[in-house]
């Protein structure tokens, strides 16, 4: 589709043409041959299907040259002009700073969670150690306690035996008397 400025009004040319494939998207140009004060002024929004759906926000553009992303809900500028070169390249920069600090960020965390794990495991074999050491101990105090308890029921039962011989010697005498 085109449109041309009618006879006596500024010169300008609008075409605009749309193509079935997703992936083609919506172009629009528009041709002026007025001065800067006669330029058109107005706001078109671009959503084409799902090839810059920019985040949820949608771009604008003015037909006096400037161009900005809004949010998701249209009406909040983001300060990004990006057809001034200046302006999009120092948008890209502090992006890629952004990138960087988000990459300075996840390496210091990968690294503490990193730290984190191997200690974890160190701490469960220093774990797993003291429980084996414990047992050990308790194991050797068994067999101590053990081996004390047969010494004193030997001793207690010898005693017994000589008890019951020292008590048996006196009745064999009267035996022998009688």
């Amino acid at each position: 589709m085109e449109i041309e400025s009618a006879p006596g009004v500024a010169a300008y040319k609008l075409k605009l043409s749309a193509r079935d494939s997703a992936m083609d998207g919506m172009t629009v140009t528009i041709d002026t041959a007025a001065t800067p004060a006669d330029a058109i002024d107005g706001i078109f929004g671009i959503v084409p299907a799902a090839t810059t759906n920019l985040m949820g926000g949608t771009l604008f553009q003015k037909w006096n040259g400037t161009a900005w992303v809004s949010d998701a809900t249209g009406g909040a500028d983001a300060g990004v002009n990006i057809l001034d070169t200046d302006a999009a390249e120092s948008a890209l920069k502090s992006l890629a700073t952004a990138i960087g600090l988000k990459d300075t960020a996840r390496a210091a965390f990968g690294y503490k969670i990193n730290r984190l794990e191997s200690t974890g495991e160190v701490l469960g074999i220093q774990m797993e150690n003291l429980m084996a050491a414990e047992s050990r101990i308790s194991d050797v105090d068994v067999a101590t306690e053990m081996a004390e308890l047969t010494r004193n029921q030997v001793l207690a039962q010898a005693g017994t035996a000589m008890l019951a011989q020292a008590n048996s010697i006196p009745q064999m005498a009267l035996g022998l008397l009688r």
